[in-house]
């Protein structure tokens, strides 16, 4: 960051954001993809392995004398793992297209990321599947805590009423 110097010269477009009533609906669009975009990386930051992420958990297992982290998970996650490069990768791609300056260092960048994900992603239909059972279990977990804790303010409100 030290010697990096911005492309001033070529620029691709420009969204005025500052002025006029049609430029506030843009500038809240590239607002909210933003805010989306960032919620996205920081719950799936929170909800994956960080220390595995990073590598940390790589090396102390190597030190350990242990095999991979990624022997000791599930087939099926340790196959969407390899698949795939990196769960949030999505969010960072939509933040450097969704800009209302675009540059040329800045394109250069999202041309370079958006090839590396497109070509780097090997999901196929097992990986799919997968997804789809692990959402579905979620959505069942989630819904049987809400109906159970509508059930229980329920019988709690009739405990009060006798």
């Amino acid at each position: 960051m030290r010697y990096w110097t911005p492309v001033f010269s070529g620029t691709l477009w420009f969204v005025d954001t500052s002025s006029g009533d049609g430029s506030r609906i843009y500038s809240a669009l590239f607002v909210v993809a933003h805010v989306v975009c960032w919620v996205f990386i920081v719950g799936s930051l929170l909800l994956v392995d960080f220390l595995e992420l990073v590598g940390i958990k790589q090396v102390y297992f190597h030190c350990m004398g242990l095999n991979a982290p990624l022997s000791y998970k599930h087939h099926s996650l340790a196959r969407f793992y390899v698949h795939n490069r990196h769960p949030c990768a999505l969010a960072p791609l939509i933040l450097l297209w969704a800009s209302p300056v675009m540059r040329l260092d800045r394109l250069a960048l999202a041309i370079v990321w958006s090839i590396y994900l497109f070509l780097g992603q090997r999901l196929d239909n097992h990986d799919y599947i997968y997804m789809k059972e692990q959402y579905d279990q979620k959505w069942a977990a989630v819904t049987y805590q809400q109906k159970a804790a509508v059930r229980h303010i329920t019988t709690r409100s009739m405990v009060k009423s006798d």
